[in-house]
């Protein structure tokens, strides 16, 4: 009898705790441009957004206090970092937007994040600068899945220090970057037509079907499919049509299954140890000398088909190579 009545108080507790909804996460619903989803909490998009832009004389709010609404920094509490510019919804610190199938569009951040998670399905399409956004200095981690970011500035961006984990995502027609990161981690992730680049990260980790074509062409120059600083470890992962590189890392990389095609530099280069397996380059380097392959290491290939590779030298601690014109052999036509 004491273990029956020890068990019905805990359930009604939970019972409680949970509430209607069946989960402990409390749920705001989303109704308006401007608000805040507060930490730790779910907010729910009712309907769609069309909102404000700072040519239209509307703000945001403090940075580190997302609860303050501002027009100028004078309006923040003293130790902020200032007023962040208009956006569609904030999310505070491990807050969680839920876009049911909506659509934020306007703001210059269509959503600005502290440190959580954005889920789809929905799609966020740019206003002054299109941001999906995590803090430069505080945005850690995002987690985005099954959404779509559709023009603007930029369209995913959270620093050099963030950690993203992308899931079914898209983020094309950006005036410069598609992605912008720290670590990239995910996959099903497509970053078309974007005017500098497709992705660039620091990293690029244990990710899947990737596909980033018909990037560059812009003001600001670049035009690379994928960029990444230290490292890019990836399958599946389809570069075409870019006006820069295909695929470039200053580090090492490993690539299976890479197709990279018609891009205006090679269609991989690299200054760090180079595996590819069972990839395809061919019709790269437009404006160059047709090279596929351009790297400071022997490359090691597996199954790997490409016209033409090149050696180049870098001084060390230099970003800056030059080529050779010395093949490594491992193409076809070398």
């Amino acid at each position: 009898m004491q273990k029956r009545i020890v068990f019905g108080a805990l359930s009604a507790v939970l019972a409680v705790f949970l509430g209607a909804g069946g989960t402990g996460f409390a749920q705001v619903e989303v109704t308006e441009c401007r608000q805040v989803v507060p930490r730790g909490q779910t907010g729910v998009l009712m309907a769609d957004l069309e909102c404000p832009t700072e040519a239209d004389g509307y703000y945001g709010y403090c940075i580190l206090t997302p609860e303050v609404p501002c027009d100028t920094s004078d309006d923040c509490p003293s130790g902020d970092l200032g007023c962040s510019p208009p956006t569609g919804v904030t999310l505070d610190d491990r807050a969680t937007l839920d876009l049911n199938g909506h659509t934020i569009s306007g703001g210059s951040f269509g959503v600005w994040v502290f440190r959580g998670r954005i889920r789809g399905p929905g799609q966020i399409v740019a206003g002054d600068q299109g941001y999906v956004s995590a803090r430069v200095l505080f945005g850690k981690r995002l987690e985005i899945s099954d959404v779509t970011v559709d023009g603007g500035n930029s369209g995913i961006y959270n620093g050099g220090s963030g950690r993203l984990y992308a899931t079914n995502v898209t983020a094309n027609n950006a005036l410069e970057i598609g992605i912008s990161t720290g670590t990239l981690k995910g996959s099903n992730i497509t970053a078309n037509g974007n005017g500098v680049a497709g992705i660039n990260a620091w990293r690029v980790r244990d990710s899947t079907n990737i596909t980033a074509n018909f990037n560059g062409g812009g003001s600001w120059g670049g035009g690379d499919g994928i960029y990444a600083v230290r490292t890019i470890v990836a399958t599946h992962v389809e570069t075409k049509g870019n006006t820069g590189r295909g695929v470039g890392v200053y580090g090492t990389a490993r690539l299976t299954g890479l197709v990279s095609m018609n891009n205006g530099g090679p269609g991989f280069e690299s200054q760090g140890h180079v595996m590819l397996l069972d990839s395809t380059l061919s019709g790269n380097d437009t404006s160059g000398g047709g090279i596929d392959i351009l790297s400071r290491r022997q490359p090691r290939s597996t199954n790997t088909t490409c016209s033409r590779s090149e050696r180049i030298i870098c001084e060390p601690g230099s970003w800056g190579c030059s080529r050779t014109g010395e093949s490594w052999g491992v193409c076809s036509l070398d």
